[in-house]
C-alpha cells in the first residue's frame, strides 16, 4: 500500500508540468517527462518515505527520469554520427572519424619529417 495517495500526486501535476516544461523547452516534450515521471514515481513508491516532503521526491524523480532521457538521446546520437561517417567499430576508421578536422594530416607531416618522439 503506497504511502501516499493518487489524490496527492493529482495535486502536484500542475508543479510538476512547470518543472518538466523548465527541463525540456517543449510542452509535447514536457507532458512526455510528466507521465514517465508520475509512472516512475508509482513504480518505485515504497521507496518514498513517509514524512517526507512528497513534492521533493517526485521533482528529484522528474530530474532522473530527464537526466536519464539526455543521456540516451545523446548515445544514440553519438551512434547515428559514427554511421554517418561510414566507419564500422570494427575498424580504426571509427577512431580517426573522432578526431577533429586537420589531425590525421599533422600527424602524418610530423611521420614524414621525421619529428616524431616514441616513447
Amino acid at each position: 500500500m503506497p504511502a501516499f495517495t493518487a489524490a496527492e500526486i493529482e495535486a502536484l501535476i500542475p508543479r510538476l508540468r512547470r518543472f518538466a516544461r523548465a527541463l525540456t523547452g517543449s510542452r509535447e516534450a514536457a507532458d512526455d517527462l510528466t507521465q514517465d515521471t508520475l509512472e516512475r514515481a508509482w513504480v518505485k513508491r515504497e521507496l518514498w518515505q513517509a514524512g517526507t516532503n512528497l513534492r521533493a521526491w517526485l521533482f528529484a524523480v522528474m530530474h532522473g527520469v530527464f537526466v536519464n532521457g539526455v543521456r540516451r538521446t545523446r548515445a544514440t546520437e553519438s551512434l547515428d554520427a559514427l554511421e554517418a561517417t561510414g566507419a564500422e567499430r570494427s575498424d580504426d576508421g571509427w577512431l580517426l572519424a573522432k578526431l577533429p578536422a586537420g589531425t590525421v594530416e599533422s600527424l602524418l607531416k610530423q611521420v614524414d619529417s621525421g619529428d616524431v618522439k616514441t616513447f
